[in-house]
């Protein structure tokens, strides 16, 4: 899982670890070592996609600073361009070539809802969040395993698995045959913020809100982690005014630890549902 989350599946990036490597030690020779392939990879890869891979790849810097994802217009702020039909063509040309996804938002206080656009590929990501930092560590991914930084980073590889397999994650809920539509949600009421990553919107009028928790045991749901759902799950009722059952769904990495609170979730995913 960790290989999967730093580099994704693509087969040529998998084929340079070799068989004596931990995914660790593998991770620190390829990215971190005075020779390190997938570091020397990140510009050829965007040269040969693009004639100027320039403002391509300062959109994908962007981005990659920005992991819950960005609107166009905040894109076109952040880098002092113009909200205009070229930046929309970038933005298409990275969602072609599978390193952006564009996510619908519900919100029925805005007239004109504004996609999020969020970065998804898994080495790119990888890349900006550490390998981009000019580490001058040749171990350093296995000296700083379980550090803060690298748990966020955790989670938020988590979470863009999780999308990557949503047809996987009908299956385990069993609505396989479901009609469905995902996409994220955030709310534009500072005094009530909240976000949802994954929102699973059904035909059968049912919706499952989905809590991603990346953990390395079973995960166990406490009162203030529970309480935040519900309020998740209260602005969004409120703000998108939807009529249909609100089902929350956890999906974990190892399972849930039995409690008070992991009782009241009806819908539960782990890791094994993913593969």
């Amino acid at each position: 899982m960790q290989t999967y989350m730093a580099i994704g599946g693509i087969p040529y990036y998998m084929s340079l670890f070799e068989r004596t490597d931990s995914p660790a030690t593998g991770l620190d020779r390829l990215f971190f070592s005075g020779n390190a392939e997938l570091k020397k990879e990140y510009r050829r890869l965007f040269s040969s996609l693009f004639k100027h891979p320039h403002p391509y790849l300062e959109i994908i810097t962007l981005l990659s600073k920005h992991p819950k994802g960005m609107t166009r217009e905040e894109i076109s702020t952040e880098l002092k361009t113009s909200n205009n039909g070229k930046l929309g063509e970038m933005l298409t040309d990275l969602i072609y070539c599978d390193f952006l996804q564009k996510n619908n938002v519900r919100e029925k206080r805005i007239k004109s809802n504004s996609a999020i656009y969020q970065l998804i590929d898994f080495y790119t990501i990888f890349y900006n969040t550490f390998a981009n930092k000019n580490i001058m560590e040749e171990h350093f991914w296995t000296r700083n395993i379980n550090t803060p930084e690298i748990n966020i980073w955790y989670g938020l590889a988590f979470e863009r698995v999780c999308k990557a397999h949503i047809e996987k994650i009908k299956t385990a809920l069993g609505i396989a045959s479901v009609s469905t539509e995902y996409y994220s949600w955030r709310s534009n009421l500072i005094e009530k913020g909240a976000q949802i990553d994954i929102i699973i919107d059904r035909a059968d009028n049912t919706i499952n809100l989905c809590e991603v928790k990346y953990s390395e045991n079973l995960y166990s749901l406490d009162k203030e982690e529970y309480m935040k759902i519900q309020n998740r799950i209260s602005v969004f009722k409120e703000a998108t005014n939807t009529r249909s059952n609100i089902i929350p769904t956890m999906i974990t990495t190892f399972g849930m630890k039995e409690g008070t609170y992991s009782d009241q979730i009806i819908a539960k995913i782990d890791m094994e549902d993913l593969f």
